[in-house]
């Protein structure tokens, strides 16, 4: 039987154009939002409303069509930055947070009982404001799989609709990627995104491996992998090998899976990347 329970979750606006050399014009976006919605895909995530500027013109203007797609805005884990995406009028929202004590302590020069507390404010707040809420474990490639669980726990009680694993620095295996999924799987009913970088080449098969541990445990689930990833658009391509499929409803994301690709997908349609 085929998995229909799968949503493609565009990141290109975003996490795109963080590949070295791409800077997207605002004429240049709302191409690639216009492409998007094109080909059928139903959630985005068009950018990050606090940069202000330009970002701000574009994501109005994007926002203008969010009847046509779930618009995801994101956050760092700053109030002020949800609050910017409130006042847009973003109906979804993700927050940034990491959950490695080497990131927390050497970028964010905190600890992890700060970061709980953080999350579960900032959840508060937002669901508060009626938005759905997506929030990350970065770096989960150096998080402990106990930490990992506990964090899932207080996120989930706190009221987040979904937990990002974000293999931040691409480090991750299938095999390891898969256990970090299923730990939390195993302690938790929140959706699960899984967000693949492919700084070792292994993003496809990391999220292929967390999209068949999260169906082997026959609970909602989601996937996703980082925009400038070589060959991020292959996921789909696996659909009939994997049995899954992907839904172009725009249903209740808590309960669906949400796999990303960047405009790949949409080169091998016609559109090409914008580059400076």
């Amino acid at each position: 039987m085929i998995d229909h329970t799968i949503i493609l979750e565009d990141t290109t606006l975003r996490d795109g154009e963080q590949t070295p050399g791409i800077a997207f014009s605002t004429d240049q976006k709302l191409a690639i939002f216009d492409a998007l919605l094109k080909i059928g895909v139903k959630y985005i995530e068009p950018g990050i409303p606090t940069m202000g500027g330009d970002e701000v013109t574009a994501l109005k203007a994007m926002l203008e069509r969010k009847d046509e797609a779930l618009l995801v805005g994101w956050n760092r884990g700053v109030r002020e930055d949800i609050e910017a995406s409130l006042s847009l009028g973003f109906r979804a929202i993700h927050i940034g947070l990491p959950t490695s004590k080497m990131h927390l302590e050497k970028s964010l020069g905190r600890d992890r009982a700060w970061l709980v507390e953080r999350a579960t404010e900032l959840i508060k707040f937002a669901k508060d404001h009626g938005v759905f809420v997506s929030i990350s474990a970065e770096d989960v490639g150096r998080t402990e799989i106990p930490f990992l669980q506990d964090y899932a726990g207080a996120v989930s009680e706190a009221g987040a609709d979904r937990l990002r694993l974000s293999d931040t620095i691409g480090i991750m295996t299938p095999e390891k990627y898969a256990e970090r999924v299923r730990s939390v799987r195993s302690v938790s009913g929140i959706a699960v995104q899984c967000h693949c970088h492919n700084d070792f080449g292994l993003s496809i098969a990391n999220t292929l491996a967390g999209l068949v541990r999260q169906r082997h445990r026959r609970k909602s689930r989601h996937a996703r992998s980082r925009a400038d990833d070589d060959g991020a658009e292959e996921v789909p391509r696996h659909r009939s090998r994997y049995r899954y499929d992907f839904t172009g409803g725009a249903g209740d994301i808590g309960q669906r899976c949400v796999a990303s690709t960047p405009a790949h997908l949409a080169a091998d349609r016609g559109t090409k990347y914008f580059r400076p």
